[in-house]
């Protein structure tokens, strides 16, 4: 009796696993790292384009769907693999006392009653980090001049910045590069429907 329950357990357990189990449809050169989130070492990409077999789910931080491949190789992310937007850098209005709590990297401008404070966040880590003033010329923008720079940003952890807009515009943004070498140009506006902070992409004239 004790040894067909034993056989009953491992069946269970066996069938509960099978069920958590499902095949994923992923494409060529999709990166694949050692844990579930972009701050874990990466451990090389998937070889060719085929269904592969997930064996486990896990959310990071930034609200990233990452699955564990059954061969062992490591995590991908399935929100990528799946055509979700996740922007890889956030920002919204802080405030001095939030700042000091959280005692983020600070950058800070001017220090008076003019200053505004933001914090960026990223959702992946990203490299040469530069937070920049733009200048804008007939065909785009370009940098003006580099106001802070710090060789890595890693995912959720934030970089505060107490700047000064003039008038309702903002003339500021991060220049990075992501994990795949990949230069980008973020560009921090202010919405005009509720005058939220928001992050746009933007090719860059000139540097």
């Amino acid at each position: 009796m004790k040894k067909l329950m034993i056989l009953l357990l491992a069946l269970l357990l066996f069938m509960a696993q099978a069920s958590a189990s499902y095949i994923e449809t992923v494409q060529a050169g999709q990166p694949i790292f050692k844990g579930p989130g972009y701050g874990y070492a990466r451990n090389g990409a998937v070889s060719e384009k085929g269904r592969y077999t997930i064996v486990a789910e896990e959310r990071d931080e930034w609200g990233n769907l990452w699955g564990k491949l059954k061969s062992g190789a490591g995590w991908i992310d399935l929100s990528d693999v799946r055509g979700e937007v996740i922007p890889l850098l956030t920002a919204e209005y802080t405030d001095k006392a939030s700042i000091d709590r959280e005692q983020p990297d600070v950058f800070l401008q001017e220090d008076s009653e003019y200053t505004t404070w933001i914090r960026f966040k990223a959702n992946q880590r990203l490299e040469n980090v530069q937070l920049v003033s733009f200048e804008l010329a007939d065909a785009g923008l370009k940098v003006d001049r580099v106001l802070h720079a710090r060789p890595v940003l890693e995912a959720g952890v934030p970089l505060a910045a107490g700047v000064v807009f003039y008038g309702d515009m903002t003339a500021y943004g991060l220049l990075c590069t992501d994990f795949e070498g990949k230069m980008h140009c973020f560009v921090l506006t202010v919405s005009g429907y509720d005058g939220s902070l928001v992050v746009n992409e933007s090719k860059l004239l000139a540097f």
